[in-house]
This record gives C-alpha cells, sequence and structure tokens, in this order.
C-alpha cells in the first residue's frame, strides 16, 4: 500500500504535474533467496482548479479591424 505523508500539489510554483517514483520490494531481506521486486510509479494529480490565475502584467492588444477570424490577438502565460 502506498499512502500519503502530505497532499499532493499539481499547481505550480511548488507543485507538479506528475510525480514519479521506484519501488522496491524484499521479501525476507538479508536472507539467501530473498525475493526482490520492483515498480515504477507515477501519480498524476487532478487539477481541481483551487487557485485563482495571475496575471504577471498588464496587457494590452491591438487588431487591425476585418481581421480573419480566429487571429491572434495577445499570447501570454498565466501563473
Amino acid at each position: 500500500m502506498i499512502t500519503l505523508h502530505k497532499s499532493l500539489d499539481r499547481d505550480l510554483p511548488y507543485g507538479h504535474a506528475e510525480y514519479q517514483f521506484n519501488v522496491l520490494v524484499v521479501d525476507e531481506p538479508g536472507t539467501e533467496g530473498a525475493l526482490v521486486g520492483y515498480a515504477y510509479v507515477k501519480i498524476k494529480p487532478q487539477d481541481i482548479n483551487d487557485k485563482t490565475p495571475e496575471f504577471t502584467q498588464e496587457l494590452t492588444g491591438f487588431i487591425p479591424e476585418n481581421s480573419e477570424k480566429g487571429k491572434r490577438i495577445i499570447c501570454n502565460a498565466v501563473f
């Protein structure tokens, strides 16, 4: 059984979209003929939208009139 020692956060800057680790299990360690097993574990926390997006700067965009549908006006990262 794998259990959490603390909650997982998906959102940056402290969280991760994915957590990965390896598990090693030894049956009767230190004995001759001990059985060993390995497992790769990948955990992807669901995004519950617990943080409001924050814009890092004021955004102003300009677009010529009669521009084609789908024309990009502004592209910016939100943290």
